[in-house]
């Protein structure tokens, strides 16, 4: 595509011998004399790059430079005078000039100018790409926003994105979606242009995390690569680094974590290249951090560095109003990949999956739903398509209590089981929790539901 310049000079002479030495060279050229004249030749023409004079009548070139940075197209600038002066050559820089060429232009370096500003555009242009592709791919994620519960957790997603130096820590259990929420505060932040880095903690060996998180020069262990590599640390610089699962961190990986968020420099495995970084950390874990750091397998100041802000996601089974849209939202998913016309989710198939009490949360849905969709031909998911979650729920899951012909009101039961927890644990609610079999998140979750906080 031809890039369109707008030259701007009093001297038409000058004007002309740019035009004709551009167009050579295959650019579009407008030009204009005077500030006045220049504005409004960058509204109507919307130019790729500006070549404008310092010195004018009338408007100076720094205050049409100063009105060029007002709009939000924001063509590259730069700058040529007959006067070498610092202060103005500064003061042009400041105002967001690209570049700053002296008179009379030599063709050379006016030449590497013109091809700088051109790789810069492209540059630039790529970057904007590739963030619009990464929310657009954001987008497509499985969020899916019907229950309050899931409201208000990507209202603080939100939040936290925009609070850039706050840690972040995503509880809840396996499958409910803790890296679509980090991916929800990335995109709220202001570090939003640059990829978030990510690294599951759970799926490294205790030996490779280190080098994981902190790269490694060339040689510093058995099998490194020849040429050493970038950690995710430094690869998260001026980004978000979430650390999935980082219950799993080892004791030393723990260590080096807490140095970072230190804003403490540290250096690469086997090497004496001081690294620095500025790097916002989400953090995520399926895991009661509370009861780890007591039984001493998670640091105390480490857990206190990322708690400052946490986000807990109930399972899926406690935000029932999410289950069909969820899945419904699978099903136009998989319809075209396996050529199938599915087009939502018939009331009794709605009964099964509302009544389901999905242990793998948001992960376990969509699997089931790109079974159906892979297995079975119809318009819409009936109860028989369920047959297989049906009978592993009957096999996996006796029933523990009986249910009285009369029936009972399943809350009363829940709150009465939360009583009893808390009087057989004196009120320690890690404890009460695990008598539960269930986060302490979930429990302060159920008690403020319930209205049991003081208990």
């Amino acid at each position: 595509m031809t890039s369109k310049v707008l030259v701007v000079d009093d001297e038409p002479d000058f004007c002309e011998a740019l035009r004709d030495f551009l167009e050579a060279k295959d650019f579009q050229v407008v030009a204009a004399h005077d500030g006045e004249e220049a504005m409004s030749a960058y509204g109507k023409h919307r130019p790729d790059l500006v070549l404008l004079d310092v010195r004018m009548p009338g408007r100076s070139g720094l205050e049409v430079l100063r009105d060029i940075g007002q709009h939000a197209h924001d063509a590259l600038v730069i700058m040529t005078t007959a006067v070498d002066e610092v202060a103005t050559a500064v003061e042009a820089m400041k105002l967001g000039a690209y570049d700053y060429l002296l008179k009379p232009l030599d063709t050379e370096h006016l030449d590497a100018a013109l091809e700088r500003a051109q790789e810069h555009r492209t540059l630039k242009q790529e970057v904007e790409r590739r963030r619009a592709l990464q929310k657009d791919e954001f987008s497509k994620e499985e969020v899916v926003v019907a229950s309050s519960a899931m409201t208000k957790v990507f209202e603080m997603a939100a939040t936290l994105g925009r609070a850039d130096r706050a840690t972040v820590c995503i509880t809840g259990e396996t499958g409910t979606g803790k890296e679509v929420v980090a991916r929800a505060i990335h995109q709220a932040s202001p570090r939003s242009s640059q990829p978030m880095v990510v690294v599951n903690c759970g799926a490294l060996s205790k030996e490779l995390i280190e080098a994981e998180l902190l790269g490694y020069a060339t040689g510093a262990f058995t099998g490194a690569a020849k040429d050493g590599m970038k950690g995710k640390v430094e690869l998260a610089h001026k980004s978000n680094l979430f650390l999935d699962e980082i219950g799993e961190l080892p004791p030393s990986a723990q260590a080096v974590l807490l140095r970072i968020l230190d804003d403490q420099p540290f250096y690469p495995l086997g090497s004496n290249r001081e690294v620095k970084v500025d790097v916002r950390i989400i953090a995520a874990t399926n895991r009661d951090l509370e009861a780890a750091v007591a039984d001493g397998t998670f640091r105390e100041d480490l857990f206190h560095r990322i708690n400052v802000a946490t986000i807990h996601l109930p399972p899926l089974r406690e935000r029932v109003d999410d289950i069909v849209p969820l899945a419904t939202r699978f099903l136009h998913e998989f319809n075209p990949k396996y050529g199938k016309d599915f087009e939502g989710i018939g009331k009794e198939a709605t009964s099964i999956l509302e009544s389901y009490p999905w242990r793998g949360n948001v992960r376990e849905l969509k699997n089931l739903v790109e079974r159906v969709v892979l297995y079975e031909d119809a318009n819409e998911v009936k109860p028989e398509h369920l047959s297989l979650m049906t009978v592993k729920r009957v096999e996996s899951e006796p029933a523990a209590v009986a249910l009285p012909d009369e029936g009972l009101d399943i809350e009363n039961v829940i709150k009465e089981l939360i009583v009893q927890a808390l009087d057989k644990a004196d009120g320690n609610k890690s404890k009460a929790a695990r008598l539960l079999n269930v986060s302490r998140q979930t429990l302060l979750y159920r008690m403020d539901k319930y209205g049991l906080k003081d208990q």
